[in-house]
């Protein structure tokens, strides 16, 4: 998605024909633009809640008017889908530069013209509401090409809960127990107690056959039926890949209503 507050034609948008990599590219259109017009590029977002770390890394071709015009690229990230940001990159002028200045319209002409730039994010960004924005300010200089938008990072097997949530009171006592899907993996193990050692003789257990990365099916459940009036349970999952189980997620507990409804 863009943002073009002054609506002019100098914006961020869709090229054909100088990408580095594939056949496309974002470009944000800056030759001939007004001094201090800010234009941003904001992605969806996405769901980076398995991951104990990541790196952002992208391409970038750009080259300066003359010595003097100091564009700026930042780089901002949110963990909470936009509701506040956090600036994580920026470069301004010959340090975002990857070719010499020119004073006529600039299109990157081979891979030669490109750099790659990267930052990491921190573990608090690493949410299921994950979103990411680049702001382009301009200074009259030149255009900007962006390429080839990554994210890498240490992939983290343990599933995630879900629902009940944690210290849930007044659940009904046929609770349906949810975790997030995790990817590449054969099944998941789940455990239900009414104490949170897990090993008690109301100890309930079971596994699930992986189906996909989805959380929407039925291998990311565990139905309950008839658990104890107004009683406390605990609950965790964890994940098994080529026979070797993951480490158990933390547990949650939850309570039974008195009526069970």
């Amino acid at each position: 998605m863009i943002f073009n507050p002054d609506n002019s034609s100098y914006k961020w948008e869709l090229k054909t024909g100088a990408a580095y990599t594939g056949t496309k590219c974002l470009k944000m259109n800056n030759f001939g633009n007004d001094t201090l017009q800010k234009d941003e590029l904001l992605s969806s977002s996405f769901d980076l809640s398995n991951l104990t770390s990541a790196t952002v890394k992208f391409k970038i071709a750009y080259c300066q008017r003359t010595s003097a015009t100091n564009d700026k690229l930042t780089a901002y990230v949110s963990a909470n889908c936009g509701k506040t940001w956090t600036i994580r990159f920026a470069k301004v002028g010959s340090a975002l530069a990857t070719s010499p200045a020119q004073t006529s319209a600039f299109t990157p002409s081979s891979s030669a013209a490109w750099a790659e730039f990267s930052f990491s994010l921190m573990s608090t960004s690493l949410t299921e509401n994950f979103r990411m924005k680049f702001v382009f300010e301009s200074d009259g200089g030149n255009n900007l090409y962006l390429d080839d938008i990554n994210i890498a990072g240490v992939y983290n097997p343990v599933p995630i809960k879900v629902s009940p949530a944690n210290n849930s009171l007044n659940q009904p006592d046929n609770v349906k127990l949810e975790w997030k899907a995790v990817a590449n993996v054969n099944a998941y193990e789940y455990q239900l107690d009414t104490t949170s050692t897990f090993n008690s003789g109301n100890l309930i257990t079971g596994t699930t056959t992986y189906i996909s990365p989805s959380s929407d099916n039925s291998d990311t459940e565990f139905q309950t039926s008839n658990l104890a009036l107004n009683s406390k349970y605990y609950w965790r999952v964890r994940s098994i890949t080529s026979g070797t189980p993951s480490a158990w997620s933390s547990a949650w507990n939850f309570t039974i209503s008195p009526t069970g409804v």
